[in-house]
């Protein structure tokens, strides 16, 4: 199977097990560790050590191992480079697993580990929920976390957001890259329906502005019961308002259901990543090229912005092993020893302020050893690395973002047609 076939195949079957960079994921975080209110600070010891919480085990292993596999050949070039303080990085691997309980065994175990020596920084969880539940722990401990996968904007509403950096863009930049391939349709008035809940209110905002940014507008937005079983009335509540195009946005088993009840109007239908989904185009045969267009965006599984040269380095080093989504979590390793060297500390917090320093606003460099000479010699720098133009705000998350088009072929599966770079306003 080719890459790219690949690449359709693991969105899918993460969309389909609630991991957020496949799909949309879930916005409700399960307990994984023992919480308190405290962060203890967390001074350098002169050696970084890195951590992994990412699935070994369950459905979303097909995409965590190779995930793991990236981080371990970030590792092999760092240390290759002179590594951290002239010693190896170091690094600690425990298993995200299916479920919530697993993600609390493998927490409990890097924090076990932590204590001597101390893990410096975590990369994962994959999941948005695991990573929600998982954060204020870490926080607690004074690591650093950088997620390489989980997209949930309800991870900007917790609290010291100076520990918590991600690669992969927010659910947030889902909006202006729908609302583009929308406008390059031609479509002008759109309706928009969603979950009744944050994440979903939170996306719909997010397209209203991006429609809003290409002169299209908004016939009306309404929230759905994801719970519900019969979408008939919600379907025709949007078609009323005449839209040229509906934006259907949630996830299985909802979102197909509201196809269903839209397939007959011919009115083109236009998804998110959650919806990346076998067969959505064709729920009911007897509705064939009903509706007439269905695409959608999700997050790029291998950026064509990104390094070539990570992409050769990894089939080298992991023959045969798919490449999908596997840049995030090669960026999250290398810009995290970049910034410790260049800070000159391992303290997370001085680390995570300078890797947002080190993302943008400089001379672009694409490996760890080029950036780390530029900076030796004074020079501000700015990495774009395997998943490509990785700016990161504030808030430690991308401002700038590639997404896959996707639409349905005629056998309904799913296939990249395009893609799109998107940037957040302001």
């Amino acid at each position: 199977m080719s890459r790219g076939a690949l690449a359709v195949t693991l969105a899918v079957t993460l969309a389909a097990c609630g991991s957020d960079i496949g799909g949309n994921g879930g916005s409700t975080a399960a307990t994984v560790g023992d919480s308190t209110t405290t962060t203890v600070p967390r001074d350098g010891d002169h050696v970084l050590e890195l951590g992994v919480l990412l699935p070994q085990t369950g459905p979303n292993a097909a995409i965590g191992m190779p995930m793991i596999q990236a981080i371990q050949l970030a590792v092999a070039q760092i240390n290759a480079a002179g590594g951290y303080n002239g010693m190896p990085v170091k690094l600690v691997i425990a298993d995200e697993g299916a479920d919530a309980n697993a993600t609390k065994v493998g927490l409990a175990q890097l924090l076990d580990v932590a204590q001597n020596p101390q893990i410096d920084a975590v990369i994962g969880p994959l999941a948005s929920a695991d990573a929600l539940a998982a954060l204020p722990t870490l926080v607690d401990h004074g690591i650093l976390t950088c997620s390489p996968a989980s997209t949930t904007t309800a991870i900007s509403q917790l609290p010291n957001q100076n520990l918590f950096v991600r690669t992969a863009p927010t659910n947030a930049l889902q909006g202006p890259a729908l609302a583009r391939i929308i406008a390059n349709a031609g479509d002008k008035r759109v309706a928009v329906m969603f979950p009744d809940d944050d994440e979903g209110k939170a996306l719909s905002k997010a397209v209203a502005d991006g429609l809003a940014s290409v002169n299209a507008a908004v016939t009306g937005s309404w929230p759905y019961d994801p719970s519900a079983e019969d979408f008939s009335a919600n379907a025709m509540t949007a078609l009323k308002t005449e839209p040229d195009a509906v934006a259907v946005l949630g996830a299985p088993p909802a979102g197909p259901k509201i196809i269903g009840a839209l397939s007959t109007s011919g009115v083109p239908i236009y998804v998110n990543s959650g919806l990346r989904v076998a067969k959505l185009a064709g729920n009911d045969p007897t509705q064939k090229n009903n509706p007439p267009v269905i695409a959608g965006v999700s997050v790029a599984a291998d950026p064509t912005t990104g390094a070539a040269a990570f992409r050769d380095a990894f089939a080298a080093f992991a023959p045969g092993v798919p490449t999908a989504f596997t840049s995030y979590a090669y960026d999250c390793a290398t810009l995290i020893a970049m910034a410790a060297v260049n800070q000159k500390t391992d303290a997370p917090s001085d680390v995570r302020g300078r890797m947002i320093k080190d993302s943008r606003a400089g001379v672009i460099c694409r490996s760890f050893a080029d950036c780390v000479q530029l900076a030796a010699a004074g020079r501000d720098i700015d990495y774009d690395g395997a998943s490509g133009q990785l700016e990161l705000g504030e808030d430690g998350s991308p401002t700038r973002a590639e997404f896959d088009v996707f639409g349905f072929d005629e056998t309904g599966k799913d296939v990249t047609m395009d893609h799109v770079v998107v940037t957040a306003p302001g």
